[in-house]
Parts: structure tokens; sequence; C-alpha cells
């Protein structure tokens, strides 16, 4: 069977890996995308991340630096509406990641 390598953004401490992990041995990880350090520092104690790729920060990700990958997780974007650290997107805008994305497109360079 055909492994399914995936990247886990926004990993959190894991979440969506523990999933992927515990539905089968088809699913490799090739990689993980987080931000804050506490979350690394558990996600780190947690899984063998040794020789996989690793970005703290999404928004500096470089496509030609990325492995080869068939499945991205996205599984953490969408709690950036919880966050207390997210700068709260106007109404229906759910991540500041969106909002990053949106103003990329347009041309504009926003700190977030």
């Amino acid at each position: 069977m055909k492994k399914i390598r995936y990247l886990d953004m926004f990993a959190g401490v894991g979440g969506f890996r523990t999933g992927l992990t515990n539905a089968g041995d088809f699913f490799v990880p090739v990689g993980w995308c987080e931000i804050d350090p506490f979350a690394q520092k558990a996600y780190r104690a947690l899984y063998e991340t040794e020789g996989e790729y690793f970005c703290d920060d999404a928004t500096r990700i470089k496509c030609e630096d990325l492995p080869e990958i068939d499945l991205n997780s996205l599984s953490r974007i969408f709690c950036d509406r919880f966050d207390e650290q997210a700068k709260h997107a106007p109404m229906g805008v759910d991540s500041r990641l969106w909002r990053e994305i949106e103003a990329k497109k347009k041309g504009q360079n926003i700190t977030m």
C-alpha cells in the first residue's frame, strides 16, 4: 500500500498527527509547522521529529524547501478564532493567517 506523506501545519501539540498515527501506518509525517514555542516543545517531546522538515512560521515557508507531500493538514487554522493571541478578524473571517493570505494576493504586506 502506498504511504501518504503529510505536512502537519499549525501543529499545536500534535492532535492531528495523533489521529493519523492511530488511523494506521500508511500516514507518514514528513514535516510540521508551529509558531508557539511551548507547543513546539510538547510536540518534540511527544513525537520523534528528527529529520522532519520544520518551520516555526507558516508565512515564511518556501515551497522549494518543502519535502514531497500528499496531504497538508490545516487543522489548527480553524482554531485561531479561539486563540487569545489572535488579532480577531472581521465577522466571517476566522483566521489571522487568512487575512495575511488575502493581503498578499492584493500585493499588501501586513504584520500579524
